[in-house]
Order: C-alpha cells, then structure tokens, then sequence
C-alpha cells in the first residue's frame, strides 16, 4: 500500500490530485474514499467500508497520522496520502544508505555482507521494533508494560548486551566504537560473533525543538585518493544541483594529511 501511493502521488503531483484520481475510479461508482467541498456529506465508501473516513497511513503506521493531521474528514484523507508518500519516500532513503553500505563493505573489507529484508510489527513504535531486531524467541510485556526478550528487559543499552549474551553478542553505542583506535576497536570486538552498533543521530534531529541550528551540523569525512596532495595549496569543495550542474556553494579546504584508508 505504502509504495502504490507513493507511485500515485509521485504521477499526481499533489494529495488533492492523486485523491481525486483515486476517486475517478470506475470500481467506485463516484462514491470514492475521499471526500471535497462539493461532496463532504457523501459518506456511502465509509458506511460500504465500516470507517467514518478512510485514513491509509493510520491503516498502516498507527502513530504516523498525527504528523500530517489538519483537520476532519476530507483534509485527513489528503495528509494521509502525503503522509504516505513521505513514508515511501523514507523507505527508498533507509534502503539506498543500507545498500550503499553493504557495497562499501563488500568492496574494502575482507567481509561478505548482504542486504536483505525482514517483516516489522505492530504497533510499529521505536521500542518494539528495537526489541524485535535483537535475536529472540518471543517477545511480550511485563506488568508494567515495558518490553521484554525471551524475559529479559532490553530498554537501555546494557540491557540490549545482556540478551545479545546468548548469541555471544554485545552492543554498544556508534559514537564510543568510533572513538576507538584501529587496534583498540578490533581488540573489542574480537571475542565476539555479534556486534550491535547503535546511534541516535537522525532521531534525536528530528525530535529536537530547539532552534539552535547547531542541532542539524553534521560532520562529512571524505576520502581523497588517487594522486597527490599538497598541504601547502587550498583546494576546494564545490557543490552543484544534481540536475542543472549550477554551482550552489564553494568552500575552500587546506589538505593537512593525505593518506589510504587502511582499516
């Protein structure tokens, strides 16, 4: 559902068009899902469908609907539809960087990584879907109602380690691994078959009001290879539009240390 409307909204251009394309339909027999001005006391799909208005993206992401609410009836079809949109487009996003990365290491590393798919659950909130990622064979609640793995708790970080203890596991957080040098980070994880790297990075951004734009800096490394440097010249980093090659910003960069990633 979630990839058919993004194709359908991507074709539209706008929630409004795609709702009235949907609408169009000849399986519907002008009494579509989505409702306008013209129309607003047409409620035969909701009475055919046992729904007072058809919310797709509360179908599929319970908590998601929030984000994209403006109002009752027809405006909550039409934020769904973007809001639906907005999920396919993540979806696409959280794919590539995974993809990018399974070629990264497959092509530098002495690994063999694959990229594969597995089933979510629901409710699909933060808390279950971290706790379904860790190896298990059932999961359920205490009285409480925190989350546990096979009877465990698995809220905190050192929590998650214990459950990852049954694999010969062990998590830890991305900033303290990367903090390690090169000796020290495959000292840690040697004993290990499993090793969980968890960061918060994109979350806390997101869910971040302050108005401190320091909150959206990020720090890029990249790698130079294949001729030599002078650290004694400025170069220069350009970016320009993907589509038009039109340049967007310069910014100059003294190259201090040359070297081949080696890891």
């Amino acid at each position: 559902m979630i990839r058919e409307f993004g194709r359908r909204y991507a074709a539209a251009g706008t929630a409004r068009a795609t709702a009235q394309a949907i609408n169009n339909q000849p399986r519907f027999s002008g009494h579509g899902p989505f409702r306008f001005d013209a129309d607003r006391n047409d409620f035969r799909f909701g009475l055919d469908h046992g729904v007072p208005y058809y919310r797709h993206t509360e179908l599929v992401a319970p908590q998601a609907i929030s984000q994209w609410y403006l109002g009752s009836g027809g405006n909550v079809g039409f934020h769904s539809i973007t809001g639906m949109a907005a999920i396919d487009d993540l979806i696409k996003q959280r794919f590539e960087a995974a993809q990018e990365l399974t070629e990264q290491l497959n092509g530098k590393y002495r690994l063999d990584a694959a990229l594969s798919a597995q089933l979510g659950v629901l409710p699909s909130y933060t808390g279950l879907g971290m706790a379904a990622l860790l190896p298990h064979k059932a999961l359920d609640y205490n009285e409480g109602g925190a989350i546990r793995v096979d009877g465990l708790p698995c809220g905190s970080l050192e929590q998650r380690g214990k459950v990852l203890e049954s694999v010969q596991g062990v998590a830890v957080k991305a900033e303290a691994f990367m903090a390690m040098k090169k000796v020290e980070g495959r000292t840690f994880i040697k004993p290990y078959r499993v090793v969980y790297v968890y960061h918060n990075q994109v979350d806390a951004v997101g869910d971040s009001t302050s108005p401190d734009m320091n909150q959206w800096k990020k720090t890029v490394s990249l790698t130079l290879e294949g001729r030599h440097f002078d650290s004694k010249k400025v170069f220069y980093l350009i970016l320009r539009d993907a589509e038009t090659g039109v340049e967007e910003a310069r910014f100059d960069i003294t190259i201090d240390l040359a070297f081949v990633n080696d890891f």
